[in-house]
């Protein structure tokens, strides 16, 4: 079981399952100006 962690330091962070993860959210967050770090636990 794997979740991924979408958000930086300051702002929300998303959390998706990785049969879920869309790269589009990461286009979306990078087209706002968004840092991004991905995480992952198993």
């Amino acid at each position: 079981y794997r979740l991924f962690f979408l958000g930086d330091e300051e702002n929300d962070i998303e959390v998706v399952e990785v049969n879920d993860l869309d790269f589009d959210i990461v286009k979306r967050r990078l087209k706002c100006g968004k840092n991004i770090f991905i995480s992952g636990i198993n």
